[in-house]
């Protein structure tokens, strides 16, 4: 600033005008700290709350893999003991046809 006693006179003069209201003025550097004090909080709280959400997801994304997996195994046995319970009904069929005794 070029005239440093102005610029004093005039924040005094705020101050007191700020007193006479039950106010207080603060300096605009701490004015600015605080807003970014508040700001960090913010950034801080959300990457937080981002890192939890994407643990949970990462979670959930596990699980679904280990489910799809199960389902996979399942889907292949189902198709086996199907392929077993054909075979096996053949077999029979051709037992029972086989002991068919002609009525005399």
């Amino acid at each position: 600033y070029y005239y440093p006693d102005f610029v004093e006179k005039i924040k005094k003069t705020k101050a007191e005008i700020a007193a006479g209201k039950g106010e207080i003025i603060r300096p605009e550097i701490q004015t600015v700290r605080a807003k970014l004090n508040e700001e960090k909080r913010i950034k801080d709280n959300f990457k937080a709350k981002y890192e939890s959400e994407r643990e949970k997801l990462a979670l959930f994304s596990a699980a679904q893999h280990h489910l799809n997996d199960k389902l996979v195994q399942a889907l292949a046995r189902i198709d086996d003991l199907e392929y077993e319970n054909a075979e096996l009904r053949e077999e029979l069929a051709k037992l029972k046809r086989s002991k068919v005794v002609p009525i005399k």
